[in-house]
C-alpha cells in the first residue's frame, strides 16, 4: 500500500496531540481530585463551626426576666429610651426645681452656694452749725449662703427632702454725720441656718392636654438665729409650708408653674404674715446635655403682729426675674448656675446662685 509522502509527518503530529490530550486529561482529573479535597475541607469546618456555636449555646444561660427598655410617658405616646436620654440635663434641672420627683431608688445630694447683694438709700434730715440739710443713710449688705439638700426617692410616685442651710452675713451701714462726713457701723454673723423637711407625691401624670401635678408639704424647724446683734438675719421660725407644682411638655420647652403657701408659726409676742407665692418657668433643652431656663417669682407677705396688733407698712411684695442654665459635668452630675434679679426694692438687687447635685441608686 503507496502512503503519501507526508505520511510520515501526520504521524508525527497524531503521536504529538495523543500525549497532549493525554497530559490534559490527567491534569483535569488531578485538578478535579484537588477541588474535591478542597470541598471535604470546606464541609469539615464549618460543620466544627456550627458544632462550637450549638456548644455555646448550650453552655450560655438564658436570664428568667431578660431586661426591657425603659419607658417614659410623655403627652402623646410611649416610647423607648436609653440610660443617657433619661439623665438629660432638663429632666435634672426639673428635679432640682421640684416639678419632678426621683424614681424610687434613687437618691440625690446637691451641693449649693448663692451670694446676694443689696442695697438700700434712706433720705435722713441732719443738722449742721443750725442749718438743715438732708444726708442719705446706705445700708449694704451682703449674704452668703451655702447648703447641703438630699433627696430620696420613694415609692408610689413620693420624694423626701431634707435642706440643711449655712449662712454668713456681713453688713455695713453709713451714716452721715454732718454735711461733709459720715460713720461706718460693720457687722457679721454666721450660722447653721432653719433645718427643713419636705415630703412631695406625683399627684397626676401628664397625658394628652393634663399635665404633670406634684404636691408637696414641707416643715421648717426654726432652728436658726432670728437675730445676731443688730442684725436681723430672718431664721429661727417654725414653718409649715404647702406647694403645688404644675408641669407641661412641649418639646424641647417645658413649663412649669409653682403656687405655694406658708405659714409661720407665733414666736412669743412676734407674729409674722404668711406668704404665698407664684412662681411660672419656662425650661429650653439645648441639647441631651444642657438647657436654658427663664422664670419670675411672685411673692405676697402678709402683715406682721406684734402683741395682736398689726404694724402698718409690713404687708409687702417680692418680686424677682431668674436666668439659670444648667449641664450635665458627668455621668451623674450636674451643674447649674442662674442668677437672679430683684424686681422690687425688699428684695436683694441680684443673686448668683451655683449647684451642683449628684445623683444615685440607693441599693446599688
Amino acid at each position: 500500500m503507496n502512503r503519501p509522502r507526508y505520511w510520515p509527518v501526520a504521524r508525527c503530529v497524531l503521536h504529538v496531540l495523543c500525549l497532549l490530550l493525554a497530559g490534559s486529561a490527567a491534569a483535569y482529573a488531578d485538578d478535579q481530585s484537588a477541588l474535591a479535597l478542597q470541598l471535604r475541607q470546606r464541609d469539615q469546618q464549618i460543620q466544627a463551626l456550627q458544632e462550637k456555636i450549638r456548644q455555646l449555646e448550650r453552655d450560655q444561660p438564658v436570664p428568667a426576666n431578660p431586661p426591657q427598655p425603659a419607658t417614659v410617658t410623655n403627652a402623646s405616646a410611649m416610647f423607648a429610651v436609653d440610660a443617657l436620654a433619661a439623665e438629660r440635663a432638663l429632666e435634672r434641672t426639673l428635679t432640682q426645681s421640684g416639678a419632678l420627683l426621683l424614681p424610687a431608688g434613687q437618691a440625690e445630694l446637691q451641693f449649693g452656694a448663692s451670694y446676694a447683694h443689696s442695697e438700700q438709700h434712706t433720705p435722713v434730715l441732719i443738722t449742721q452749725d443750725g442749718e438743715l440739710g438732708v444726708g442719705t443713710t446706705v445700708l449694704r449688705r451682703h449674704d452668703v449662703s451655702t447648703s447641703v439638700v438630699a433627696r430620696f426617692g420613694l415609692p408610689n410616685d413620693a420624694q423626701l427632702d431634707v435642706t440643711l442651710p449655712y449662712r454668713v452675713i456681713r453688713q455695713s451701714l453709713i451714716e452721715p454725720v454732718d454735711f461733709s462726713s459720715a460713720h461706718e457701723t460693720r457687722t457679721s454673723s454666721a450660722s447653721v441656718g432653719d433645718l427643713s423637711f419636705g415630703l412631695a407625691k406625683t399627684l397626676l401624670r401628664e397625658q394628652d392636654w393634663r399635665p404633670d401635678l406634684i404636691g408637696r408639704v414641707g416643715l421648717n424647724i426654726g432652728n436658726g438665729k432670728e437675730t445676731s446683734g443688730n442684725m436681723r438675719i430672718g431664721d429661727g421660725f417654725r414653718k409649715i409650708r404647702s406647694e403645688l407644682a404644675v408641669l407641661k411638655r412641649h418639646d424641647p420647652m417645658v413649663w412649669t408653674a409653682n403656687l405655694t403657701y406658708e405659714s409661720t408659726f407665733k414666736k412669743g409676742a412676734f407674729q409674722p404674715g404668711a406668704q404665698v407665692g407664684l412662681s411660672l418657668a419656662a425650661l429650653l433643652a439645648t441639647s441631651p446635655e444642657s438647657s436654658l431656663s427663664v422664670g419670675v417669682d411672685q411673692t405676697l407677705i402678709g402683715t406682721t403682729r406684734i402683741h395682736g396688733v398689726s404694724v402698718a407698712g409690713s404687708d409687702q411684695r417680692a418680686g424677682v426675674l431668674t436666668l439659670g442654665a444648667t449641664s450635665l459635668i458627668g455621668k451623674n452630675t450636674l451643674l447649674s448656675v442662674s442668677a437672679g434679679i430683684g424686681l422690687t426694692r425688699n428684695v436683694p438687687d441680684y443673686v448668683i446662685n451655683v449647684a451642683l447635685p449628684i445623683r444615685f441608686d440607693l441599693f446599688n
